[in-house]
This record gives structure tokens, sequence and C-alpha cells, in this order.
């Protein structure tokens, strides 16, 4: 169709750059949020191995603890 790209109307184009300025930061905030959440799941998961090591530990004597320890720094 020749032509059909003039017959599109500057109101209809401005109401399309409209719709997308309002939504752009609807996007760029749930990128954000899903980032975080991944982030609190990973530090949660790093907590509770460092709660787990920590009770076992107290389990243990002081030449298995020392042992303990430093099995946890190579790893690092």
């Amino acid at each position: 169709m020749p032509g059909a790209a003039d017959a599109v109307s500057p109101t209809l184009l401005s109401v399309v750059h409209i719709i997308q300025v309002a939504l752009t930061p609807v996007f760029l905030l749930s990128g954000i949020a899903t980032l975080l959440n991944v982030f609190s799941t990973r530090l949660a998961r790093v907590a509770d191995q460092v709660d787990a090591t920590a009770k076992l530990i107290e389990t243990v004597n002081d030449g298995e603890a020392a042992l303990f320890i430093a099995a946890a720094g190579d790893s690092a």
C-alpha cells in the first residue's frame, strides 16, 4: 500500500510515545526487584552455611575445630 506509512497520524505517534515512556520505569523496577531477590536468596544461603558451620565447630573439640576452620579457609 503506497502511502500507508503516511497514514499514521501525529496524534497516534504521540500516544505511542507516551505509552512507551510510561512503561519504561515499570520494566526497570521489575528488573531491579528481581535482581534484589536473587541477591537476598544467595545471602540467605550463605548465612545458613555460616550457621551450620558454627554449630559444627561448637560440637567438636579444639583440635578438630582448627581443622574445620583451616579447611573452610582453603575452600574459599
